[in-house]
């Protein structure tokens, strides 16, 4: 009993107090049960074909073990269904250690018939968290399926199996060797590791200066799930957009200006929209591809050259919200959707918006900013001051700037922006508000002025008729199935839905546009659905929770400035959506949550103001219980369907 309590006193000599070290016994508890949980958990998937209803059963077992009905499962076979999915999760089987650790099976009984009969088996899919994914679905995958019993012929096609059965219990057999995914298990050891270490902050109550001072190491944690990720596929893209994005910054690494519109050395940039990322006001990509050309001694691709560019954006984040306790409350809200840090490893255009928005939410709200330091300063000064004044005005002009050259869904900021603006000249917040008001327009003016210089080199290359222009090129270079000069009939059927007699509340109802877009705002990865159901509504449920937290600390705290804010949000929240939503009912149906992006950046600013009306612990608790369902589905969801590409 001796190193037990020397270990606890070690602890509390490094300043764990008794209450941090039963929240950190008491949460390792239970992230160890959701992960014995989610350990113990086998998914089989198996697409059959058939004309007529049946009964099918698969067995498993181990190498020396017969096939039992204990060992199996059985499921009705329908000609309106094809895809059969079965979740095994035995907690009791834990203890008496049996095959419900998909490493112990070794053999797998499909018998799909129960009489004679035709059947078609197209593909057979096993996964568990910790494995490498075993599926079956290619000719060559397919024959290692052996017929066992009362089949007469297995006919093995670019579609599948086809069966023919001539009595009783027909059988195919499946040999399997799972293996371990070593890199997996790595990842789960550091990050079990990362979140020990943290919670033992969990109900600390820091000083002002050391609030959430478990961000940083929260965020360091993502930074190497994300450069795991992200080296983990140079093979192709993790997105379908990553590809077309870094070719138009690829033609940056060797231009300074803009494109022709239609111009033929950039034809292999433009979507099947007929649209090129490089006809865009976006300086993303001439910032990407000169990092790309700084980065040219580096014995990289191309590809892992660009995705570094994202990760060094949140690598700068990073070091932000470790030495400045503002930014820890303003970078909180990256911590709670896998989908952000998703966004963060491919290479796109929503990483550098949303590290746009981070910066200027700073410059904004934070009273150490040199922006609110400059509109709380006097207005009488001396030469020298002038000129640094002047200095610093152009940088945060500079800076600003941007806002006006992101993607355009992002403009929904300004807009917030602006009515922070008003209500913090409302609430008298500057000794001198009309100095205030004329640095602010010189900051303006000079965001202007750099937009203004952008849109001139594109008309001076394009002409004034750059709209007609690009209007030609995407009729011209748009594939028939979303060319715009198209009848509704030869469109794609998620185009102009709301011509196509689609009503509002089908886009929810029948379409779950809703559903759809909440489930791709917090993880959803590469090409298919991150996590079974039971995850989106665990985070739905949480999310919601966090939401009212929120909404009625404020509300109860009587803080009308925060209760202001807090409308504004709400409004400039609602507004986007909406606009999300008209896309996706009169032009295409594009629910992306990565549109919704800039509700996280004004949740970073309402958390922020209203920190000290918060109870401390619960929204720890929120926050933190957040990072860890996200790092379950951005590890064990989404680094497994990594390793199938």
């Amino acid at each position: 009993m001796k190193k037990p309590i020397k270990f606890l006193t070690f602890l509390q000599q490094t300043g764990c107090n008794n209450k941090q070290l039963f929240a950190l016994s008491a949460l390792l508890l239970c992230f160890g049960a959701i992960y014995i949980y989610f350990s113990s958990r086998i998914v089989f998937e198996v697409e059959l074909h058939t004309d007529s209803k049946g009964i099918a059963q698969i067995f498993y077992a181990g190498k020396s073990q017969g096939y039992t009905e204990k060992r199996s499962f059985r499921f009705q076979t329908n000609p309106k269904k094809t895809t059969y999915r079965f979740i095994l999760n035995d907690l009791m089987a834990i203890k008496r250690l049996s095959l419900h650790t998909l490493i112990a099976i070794r053999k797998i009984r499909i018998d799909p018939l129960e009489s004679a009969g035709k059947i078609r088996l197209r593909s057979v899919l096993i996964e568990q968290m910790g494995c490498a994914p075993l599926r079956f679905e290619t000719s060559d995958e397919l024959r290692l399926l052996k017929p066992a019993n009362a089949i007469t012929k297995a006919d093995i096609q670019s579609e599948g199996i086809l069966i023919t059965a001539s009595g009783d219990d027909p059988q195919l057999e499946l040999k399997i060797k799972p293996c371990l995914n070593y890199t997996l298990i790595f990842a789960l050891l550091l990050s079990s590791f990362l979140t020990a270490f943290l919670l033992v902050f969990f109900f600390d109550r820091p000083s002002n200066s050391d609030a959430f001072k478990y961000t940083p190491y929260l965020m360091m944690a993502i930074f190497a799930f994300m450069s795991a990720t992200a080296i983990g596929a140079f093979r192709g893209p993790l997105h379908a957009d990553e590809a077309i994005q870094m070719k138009a910054g690829r033609y940056y690494k060797n231009h300074w200006l803009p494109p022709e519109i239609c111009d033929p050395a950039i034809a292999d940039t433009y979507s099947v929209y007929g649209a090129s990322r490089l006809e865009k006001m976006e300086i993303v990509y001439l910032l990407a591809g000169k990092f790309v050309r700084v980065l040219q001694f580096a014995e990289l691709n191309d590809l892992a050259k660009f995705r570094l560019f994202n990760i060094f954006l949140f690598f700068i984040l990073t070091v932000l919200s470790i030495r400045n306790a503002d930014y820890r409350v303003l970078t909180l809200p990256l911590l709670i959707s896998p989908q952000i840090w998703y966004v963060f490893t491919y290479f796109n255009s929503e990483a550098f918006a949303m590290f746009v928005l981070i910066l200027v939410s700073y410059q904004v709200f934070s009273t150490q900013s040199l922006m609110n330091r400059l509109l709380t300063a006097p207005g009488e000064h001396g030469r020298v001051e002038l000129y640094l004044i002047i200095g610093q005005l152009i940088v945060l002009g500079l800076l600003f700037s941007l806002l006006l050259l992101i993607k355009s869904n992002f403009y929904i900021f300004i807009i917030f922006l602006f009515l922070c603006l008003l209500l913090k000249l409302y609430r008298k917040e500057f000794p001198n508000p009309l100095t205030a008001l004329k640095r602010i327009a010189v900051i303006m003016l000079i965001a202007a002025s750099v937009f203004g210089l952008r849109y001139s080199v594109e008309l001076a290359i394009n002409g004034a008729d750059r709209q007609q222009k690009y209007l030609d090129c995407v009729e011209k270079m748009a594939l028939p199935l979303y060319k715009p000069s198209n009848d509704l009939s030869k469109l794609h059927l998620f185009m102009r839905l709301r011509d196509r007699g689609v009503s509002f509340n089908e886009m929810f109802a029948g379409r779950n546009w809703g559903i759809i877009s909440f489930c791709r705002a917090f993880g959803i990865y590469f090409f298919k659905p991150a996590a079974p159901d039971a995850y989106y509504k665990l985070v739905l449920a949480t999310s919601l929770f966090f939401g009212a937290f929120l909404f009625f600390s404020i509300l109860f705290s009587r803080n009308i400035d925060n209760i202001i804010l807090l409308m504004i949000i709400l409004v400039s929240s609602l507004l986007l959506i909406g606009l999300s939503f008209r896309h996706s009912w009169t032009v295409d149906f594009q629910p992306h949550g990565r549109y919704l992006f800039p509700v996280f950046s004004m949740l970073g600013v309402l958390i922020f103001q209203s920190v000290k009306d918060l109870n401390k612990p619960l929204f720890n608790f929120f926050v933190i219980f957040m990072f860890i369902v996200s790092a379950y589905s951005y590890i064990f969801i989404g680094f497994l369907q990594l390793l199938e590409l």
